[in-house]
This record gives structure tokens, C-alpha cells and sequence, in this order.
């Protein structure tokens, strides 16, 4: 399919779709700086009696900053997943790192809680349903 553009000029499907590439793949940077990228709900409380500092959700391709938790404090944060993702919470739990977890598995619109106990282990509740 081709278009007449005038004064000899043939603009092509192909040679449109060859502009239209470019153009659409910044505008998907552009969606994914603004946090409009595949992004996933965590809870993360701090079940502890010490405070939660240095608090981050760790992915493979990326890492959200969480702000530090009082003892029985929590908050939630979408962490970025591109768009699949395997990640883990890292911190320090009265100054000590908490103890490492095995990473979770989540996609773009599942929602889970971490909880972090007294002896820093991490606990995972699964809540890995899609919110649409």
C-alpha cells in the first residue's frame, strides 16, 4: 500500500511503519521514566522490635527504595518488574543485614506482602493476585 505525496513523492506502508518504529519505541522509554512501566504492589512491614533501615526491593534489572520502618510499622510501594521479574528485600534490621530470601516471583499487577520478624528472616504472604 503506498500513498501519492505529491511532486513525484511515493510514501510507502513500510517506509511509514520504518518512522512510526522510532517514535514508538521513545514514547515506551518515556511511559516506563514517568513510572507508568509494568509495576507490582508490595506491602512491607517490620514485624520486629527494632527499626527497618536501608530498606530496598532488589530486581533483577532494578531496585525501589523504601523509607526506613519503625518496629510494627509498614508501607506500600509499586516496584518496577520488566516486565517479569524475580525480586527480593534487602535492608538492615538494628543494624544487622536482615537475612537473605529466596527472590519471588512477580508480573505486572500482582500484589504481595513482606514481612521482616525479629531475627531479620523475611517473610513472604502470597498475594499473587493480578489487580486489574
Amino acid at each position: 500500500m503506498s500513498e501519492y505525496r505529491g511532486i513525484g513523492e511515493w510514501l510507502t506502508a513500510p517506509g511509514a511503519l520504518a518512522l512510526a518504529g522510532p517514535l514508538l519505541c521513545a514514547l515506551e522509554v518515556a511511559a516506563l521514566v514517568a513510572g507508568c512501566g509494568p509495576r507490582a504492589t508490595i506491602t512491607v512491614a517490620n514485624g520486629a522490635r527494632a527499626p527497618l533501615t536501608d530498606v530496598r526491593i532488589a530486581g533483577e534489572a532494578d531496585s525501589t527504595r523504601v523509607r526506613d520502618l519503625a518496629p510494627g510499622d509498614s508501607v506500600r510501594v509499586r516496584a518496577a518488574v520488566h516486565p517479569e521479574d524475580a525480586i527480593v528485600l534487602r535492608g538492615r534490621l538494628a543494624g544487622r543485614p536482615i537475612t537473605p530470601m529466596m527472590a519471588v516471583y512477580v508480573e505486572d499487577g500482582y500484589a504481595l506482602a513482606m514481612t521482616v520478624d525479629s531475627t531479620g528472616f523475611v517473610r513472604v504472604h502470597d498475594e499473587r493476585v493480578p489487580q486489574y
